[in-house]
C-alpha cells in the first residue's frame, strides 16, 4: 500500500510494443497525492485500445471505458497501467507498463514478448513527502472570529481564497486551510467560527406623557432579533410588571412627576445597546412652599420653591386666581411702590395643564420708616446723652416706668431747650418710641435716657 505521508513517483513507458523484444526505456515523474495522473499513447497503432491495471503486474483488471489514447488516475497505492490493442483476429498488443511507487529509490522492468526478455529498463523515483495538514486555533468575538493556522512552513489558502495565517470571518460556519510545499498540496485543516451576533439595536419607544390623573403606562419597546431586552429604572419612583417584556405595563408612578426607564439589549460578550424612555406623569401641582423674602421701604422681593410637575406660577395682591398675574416659571416678583413698616400680602398658585394648586398666602412687612445708624447704652438709675443732628430721627426704647426726656439746646449748651418728657405705663410692657424734632431745633437735639438705648437713625419718611 501507498504510505499516506509520501507523494508518489509515476514511470510512465510510453511506446507500444509489436515485435520482439527490445529495452524498456521510461521517463518517471513526480505526482502528489490525490493529484491525478495522465497517461498517453504517443505511438501510432493500428486497432482498439483498451487500457488496463495491475496492482502486481500478474493479474490485470480492465478499466471500464477507458479507450482513449489518454489515461487519467488518481492512484492511491502502487500500481501499474498498460494500454492493449486489439486488432481483428492478430494477438493483442500492450504498450509499455507505467508504474507508480511511494517509495524512493531506482525501479527497474523487463518485458517479455514471445519468451523473449527484455534488457533492463530503470529509473529513480524520489517521491515529494506530502506536507501536513495545518492546524487551526479558533478565537470567537463579538461579531466576527478570528481562525488562525498553527503547524505549516508552505503557503497557505483558506476556504474563502484568504491567504494570511490569521483571518477574521464574520459568518458562522466551517472553514479549511491547506498548505503547498514543493507543489504538493497537503490535507486541510479546520476550524469552526461561531462568531457572537451583535445585539439588536434598542430602541424603548417614543416618550410617553400621561393624561391628567394617570399613573399607570404601558411601553413600547422593541423585541430584539439578537439578544435579551431588560428594562430598568434611571430615575423617579415607577413599578416594573415584566422587566423582560418590551410592553411590559408600568404602576407606582407618583403624581406629578418624571421617570426615565431603560430598554437594554444584551448579548454577551458584545456590548449592549441601550435606549431611555420619559414617562411624564401629570396631575395638578401642590402648593408653592415659601422662600425667603426680601423687603426694603419700598420693596418687596418675594420668593418660593419650585414645584415638581408645575409648569408656571401665578400671583396676586388678592385671592383671587381669575385675576392673578402670570409669572411663567419664574420663581421670584419685586413687588414695588410700597410703603415703609407696612405690612404686605401676596398669593401664588402653581398651575399646569392639568389645572392650579391651592392658594399659598406670603406675608412681609417693609422695613422700618428709620434704620438705626448710632447708637448708646446706660445703665439704669444713670443718665445718657446722645447728640443728634437736627435732620435724624431719635429712637429710645426704654424699661416700663423709665422716662426720655428731649432737649433742644439752639445756641450753646444749658442756653436754652424744650423738654418734654415720658413716663411709661406700670405694667412693665416694653415700649418704643420714634419722634422727631418738634419744636425744630436749630443746632443739635440731645436725648436722654435713664436706662436702655438710645439711637440717631436715619432721615424720617
Amino acid at each position: 500500500m501507498l504510505n499516506s505521508n509520501l507523494n508518489k513517483s509515476i514511470f510512465i513507458f510510453i511506446c507500444l510494443l509489436f515485435f520482439g523484444s527490445r529495452q524498456i526505456k521510461a521517463q518517471s515523474a513526480v505526482i502528489c497525492q490525490g493529484d491525478s495522473a495522465v497517461l498517453r499513447m504517443n505511438c501510432s497503432y493500428l486497432g482498439t485500445l483498451q487500457w488496463q491495471y495491475s496492482s502486481d503486474q500478474a493479474t490485470w483488471l480492465t478499466i471500464i471505458g477507458a479507450t482513449f489514447d489518454t489515461l487519467k488516475v488518481i492512484p492511491s497505492n502502487t500500481s501499474y497501467y498498460r494500454a492493449a490493442i486489439a486488432s481483428g483476429t492478430c494477438n493483442i498488443v500492450y504498450s509499455d507498463t507505467a508504474v507508480i511507487v511511494s517509495s524512493a529509490g531506482t525501479y527497474s522492468l523487463t518485458q517479455i514478448v514471445n519468451g523473449c526478455s527484455s534488457s533492463i529498463g530503470s529509473a529513480t523515483a524520489l517521491p515529494i513527502i506530502i506536507p501536513p495538514a495545518p492546524t487551526v486555533a479558533v478565537i470567537d468575538n463579538c461579531g466576527s472570529s478570528t481562525l488562525t493556522a498553527n503547524g505549516f512552513t508552505g503557503a497557505l489558502l483558506w476556504s474563502n481564497a484568504q491567504t494570511l495565517n490569521s483571518i477574521s470571518v464574520n459568518s458562522a460556519g466551517n472553514y479549511t486551510v491547506s498548505q503547498t510545499v514543493n507543489g504538493c498540496i497537503s490535507a486541510a485543516g479546520s476550524g469552526t467560527a461561531s462568531p457572537t451576533a451583535v445585539p439588536s439595536i434598542a430602541n424603548a419607544g417614543s416618550d410617553i406623557n400621561l393624561a391628567c390623573g394617570i399613573n399607570i403606562a404601558t411601553l413600547a419597546g422593541n423585541s430584539p432579533t439578537i439578544g435579551t431586552g431588560a428594562w430598568s429604572i434611571v430615575s423617579g419612583t415607577a413599578t416594573i410588571t415584566n422587566s423582560g417584556s418590551p410592553i411590559s405595563g408600568v404602576t407606582g408612578l407618583i403624581e406629578p412627576g418624571l421617570v426615565t426607564l431603560s430598554w437594554t439589549i444584551s448579548n454577551a460578550p458584545c456590548a449592549s445597546s441601550v435606549d431611555n424612555v420619559i414617562i411624564t406623569v401629570n396631575s395638578i401641582p401642590l402648593a408653592p412652599t415659601a422662600g425667603a423674602a426680601t423687603p426694603t421701604k419700598t420693596t418687596i422681593v418675594w420668593n418660593w420653591n419650585t414645584v415638581s410637575g408645575a409648569t408656571g406660577y401665578k400671583f396676586n395682591t388678592v385671592n383671587n386666581y381669575s385675576t392673578a398675574t402670570d409669572n411663567l416659571a419664574n420663581l421670584s416678583y419685586t413687588q414695588t411702590g410700597l410703603t415703609c413698616n407696612t405690612i404686605y400680602t401676596l398669593y401664588i398658585w402653581a398651575y399646569n395643564g392639568c389645572g392650579n394648586s391651592s392658594v399659598t398666602t406670603l406675608t412681609q412687612t417693609t422695613e422700618s420708616c428709620c434704620v438705626a445708624n448710632v447708637g448708646a447704652v446706660c445703665d439704669k438709675g444713670g443718665w445718657t446723652s446722645v447728640a443728634c443732628d437736627p435732620a435724624k430721627c431719635v429712637t429710645a426704647k426704654v424699661n416700663c416706668g423709665e422716662h426720655v426726656t428731649k432737649h433742644c439746646y439752639p445756641l450753646a449748651p444749658l442756653s436754652a431747650y424744650w423738654e418734654p418728657a415720658w413716663t411709661y405705663s406700670t405694667d412693665c410692657t416694653v415700649a418704643q418710641y420714634t419722634y422727631f424734632n418738634d419744636p425744630p431745633c436749630s443746632t443739635n437735639v440731645w436725648v436722654s435716657d435713664m436706662s436702655g438705648v438710645i439711637q440717631c437713625d436715619g432721615a424720617c419718611q
